[in-house]
């Protein structure tokens, strides 16, 4: 920044130039890795009741949570465990998901990681 400033370059030219591109990357991987925390604390607070509202719908007799549908495939364990097999699957995956995302992401925007 010193020698962008030291040839002329104004303000706004400094921080399109320099600092945009050196943060976007650290921001990208830090909002990978925030999803899955949201998709679990959400999954949590619904399988404790008090996360997003069921649907009062009547054509949507769902759950409308994957906590809410947890916890109403832990009710049903004996003779239906698909029913709790498959949303704890879903959580699990898609927050593996991000996670690998994300650190695909870091290695990606690691300017370290050129230097290996």
């Amino acid at each position: 920044m010193e020698a962008a400033r030291a040839i002329g370059a104004n303000g706004l030219q400094v921080v399109l130039r320099h600092i945009v591109p050196n943060t976007l990357g650290p921001i990208i991987v830090v909002a990978a890795y925030i999803v899955p925390g949201a998709i679990i604390s959400e999954a949590i607070l619904s399988y404790l009741g008090i996360g997003i509202r069921p649907s009062v719908r009547l054509d949507a007799p769902f759950p409308t949570s994957w906590g809410s549908m947890i916890l109403e495939g832990s009710k049903a364990w004996e003779s239906q465990p698909w029913m709790l097999i498959a949303p704890t699957l879903a959580v699990a995956s898609i927050t593996l998901a991000f996670t690998f995302i994300g650190d695909g992401l870091r290695d990606a925007f690691d300017p370290r990681q050129a230097e290996r």
